[in-house]
Protein backbone atom coordinates (compact mmCIF):
# COMPACT_ATOMS: atom_id res chain seq x y z
CA UNK A 1 0.00 0.00 0.00
CA UNK A 2 3.03 2.28 0.24
CA UNK A 3 3.08 3.12 -3.49
CA UNK A 4 0.38 5.77 -3.07
CA UNK A 5 2.19 7.39 -0.18
CA UNK A 6 5.52 7.36 -1.99
CA UNK A 7 3.87 9.23 -4.88
CA UNK A 8 2.49 11.78 -2.47
CA UNK A 9 5.55 12.26 -0.25
CA UNK A 10 8.35 11.65 -2.76
CA UNK A 11 6.72 13.11 -5.86
CA UNK A 12 6.90 9.92 -7.90
CA UNK A 13 5.91 6.29 -7.97
CA UNK A 14 8.64 3.88 -6.87
CA UNK A 15 8.40 2.26 -10.32
CA UNK A 16 9.37 5.52 -12.07
CA UNK A 17 13.14 5.03 -12.05
CA UNK A 18 13.09 1.42 -13.34
CA UNK A 19 10.62 2.44 -16.08
CA UNK A 20 12.88 5.30 -17.16
CA UNK A 21 15.94 3.03 -17.12
CA UNK A 22 14.35 0.33 -19.27
CA UNK A 23 12.75 2.82 -21.66
CA UNK A 24 15.85 4.93 -22.25
CA UNK A 25 18.49 2.23 -21.72
CA UNK A 26 20.37 4.23 -19.10
CA UNK A 27 23.31 2.82 -17.15
CA UNK A 28 23.13 2.13 -13.43
CA UNK A 29 25.35 5.18 -12.78
CA UNK A 30 22.99 7.42 -14.78
CA UNK A 31 20.03 5.96 -12.92
CA UNK A 32 21.61 6.64 -9.53
CA UNK A 33 22.17 10.28 -10.55
CA UNK A 34 18.56 10.51 -11.74
CA UNK A 35 17.25 8.87 -8.55
CA UNK A 36 19.14 11.40 -6.37
CA UNK A 37 18.06 14.38 -8.51
CA UNK A 38 14.40 13.35 -8.52
CA UNK A 39 14.46 12.57 -4.81
CA UNK A 40 15.91 15.93 -3.82
CA UNK A 41 13.76 17.98 -6.18
CA UNK A 42 10.38 16.23 -5.95
CA UNK A 43 10.11 15.02 -2.35
CA UNK A 44 8.08 17.14 0.03
CA UNK A 45 10.42 19.11 2.31
CA UNK A 46 9.06 17.73 5.57
CA UNK A 47 11.48 18.00 8.53
CA UNK A 48 10.41 14.67 10.07
CA UNK A 49 12.99 14.77 12.86
CA UNK A 50 11.65 18.14 14.10
CA UNK A 51 7.89 17.51 13.90
CA UNK A 52 6.04 17.89 17.19
CA UNK A 53 4.17 14.81 18.41
CA UNK A 54 0.76 16.26 17.43
CA UNK A 55 1.96 16.86 13.86
CA UNK A 56 3.19 13.24 13.72
CA UNK A 57 -0.22 12.02 14.89
CA UNK A 58 -1.97 14.19 12.29
CA UNK A 59 0.36 13.07 9.51
CA UNK A 60 0.06 9.36 10.30
CA UNK A 61 -3.72 9.61 10.43
CA UNK A 62 -3.81 11.59 7.18
CA UNK A 63 -1.62 9.05 5.38
CA UNK A 64 -3.71 6.06 6.50
CA UNK A 65 -6.97 7.85 5.62
CA UNK A 66 -5.60 8.93 2.23
CA UNK A 67 -4.57 5.37 1.41
CA UNK A 68 -7.99 4.08 2.45
CA UNK A 69 -9.85 6.59 0.26
CA UNK A 70 -7.62 5.96 -2.77
CA UNK A 71 -8.25 2.23 -2.45
CA UNK A 72 -11.97 2.91 -2.83
CA UNK A 73 -11.28 4.01 -6.41
CA UNK A 74 -8.66 1.59 -7.70
CA UNK A 75 -8.82 -2.05 -8.70
CA UNK A 76 -6.75 -4.34 -6.52
CA UNK A 77 -6.36 -5.65 -3.02
CA UNK A 78 -7.97 -3.43 -0.40
CA UNK A 79 -5.49 -3.71 2.45
CA UNK A 80 -6.52 -0.59 4.35
CA UNK A 81 -9.93 0.56 5.54
CA UNK A 82 -12.28 0.94 8.42
CA UNK A 83 -11.67 2.68 11.70
CA UNK A 84 -8.13 3.81 12.50
CA UNK A 85 -6.37 3.09 15.78
CA UNK A 86 -3.80 5.74 16.67
CA UNK A 87 -1.30 5.39 19.50
CA UNK A 88 1.90 7.10 20.57
CA UNK A 89 4.96 5.49 22.07
CA UNK A 90 7.02 7.89 24.15
CA UNK A 91 9.26 7.64 27.22
CA UNK A 92 6.07 7.51 29.26
CA UNK A 93 4.93 4.41 27.36
CA UNK A 94 2.08 3.48 25.02
CA UNK A 95 -0.93 5.81 24.91
CA UNK A 96 -3.93 5.36 22.64
CA UNK A 97 -5.16 8.53 20.94
CA UNK A 98 -8.06 6.79 19.21
CA UNK A 99 -8.98 3.16 19.66
CA UNK A 100 -11.64 1.04 18.03
CA UNK A 101 -14.19 -0.37 20.35
CA UNK A 102 -14.49 -4.10 19.77
CA UNK A 103 -17.53 -5.97 21.00
CA UNK A 104 -18.03 -9.71 21.39
CA UNK A 105 -20.28 -11.24 18.76
CA UNK A 106 -20.74 -7.96 16.91
CA UNK A 107 -22.76 -6.28 19.68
Amino acid sequence: MADFLERLLNGMDPKTVPIVQSTLGLSDEQMNKLRVALGTQLALPIPYQFLPLQDCINMATFLVMTTSVILDWVVGIRGVGGEIDVATITREGLRFITERKLHPWGE
